[in-house]
């Protein structure tokens, strides 16, 4: 109704003043007892935080916003923060709720033994995350963006233009992405028990999977070198 959406509306620009004021997003707080060294360090990564995410990756509140829709539409409001790997910029897209699936049970994202993310990624950007080492480079079994014929390229090209051959934008097309964060049970990695036993413990994981082929385009550990 249109009184539901006056509200919402008034909501959105109430947490749009506080969380995106005119000075920027990012605040400080000095943990412990204050420095000059400490106050120095806090101010500049302020400013520059700042000045990222109002100057250089201006989707940012846009993003923040979008999130804050669908906190108060339905209740839950998420960004997805990562470094991009084209790109190497950090991103923070908004995603909806219902692309987000946890294990039955899990009361939160933090007591959640699987969190997957699901998403579609061009088959352009797949290609470019293959080639620059952040994906394996494999095939994906039915359309990896690959002219199969073996027509002469300038006659296909020609045709193309005369308009004899209707153009090809499998570049355009997209693949859906499963990624998890999940926990797994990986024989050889098991922890080891206070006797130096393996107690096959799971361990956390970030895996990547292309949805219609089933294949793994990626897979990494989720815990810092160190980390007990």
């Amino acid at each position: 109704s249109s009184a539901m959406m006056e509200i919402l509306q008034n909501l959105r620009s109430i947490v749009q003043t506080e969380l995106l004021p005119p000075s920027g997003p990012a605040d400080i707080k000095i943990l412990g007892i204050p420095t000059e060294d400490k106050e120095d360090k806090a101010q500049r990564w302020k400013d520059y935080s700042n000045y990222y995410l109002t100057e250089v990756y201006k989707a940012f509140s846009n993003e923040v916003m979008d999130a804050t829709g669908w906190a108060l539409m339905l209740g839950s409001g998420f960004v997805r923060v990562y470094i991009d790997p084209i790109t190497n910029m950090i991103k923070t897209p908004s995603i909806a709720p219902d692309t987000i699936y946890m294990n039955p049970g899990a009361k939160n994202l933090s007591e959640a033994s699987r969190i997957t993310y699901n998403y579609t990624i061009s088959n352009k950007d797949l290609r470019m995350r293959m080639k620059s080492g952040f994906y394996r480079e494999i095939s994906l079994g039915y359309n990896d963006g690959e002219d199969d014929t073996d027509q002469n390229p300038l006659t296909e090209r020609i045709e193309k233009i005369s308009g004899k051959n209707e153009i090809n934008y499998d570049y355009e097309s997209s693949h859906s992405i499963y990624e998890s964060q999940i926990d797994i049970d990986i024989e050889n990695l098991s922890q080891r028990d206070l006797f130096g036993k393996k107690d096959g413990l799971p361990l956390p994981f970030i895996v990547t999977i292309e949805t219609e082929s089933r294949k793994i385009l990626r897979m990494v550990r989720n815990w810092e070198k160190g980390d007990e």
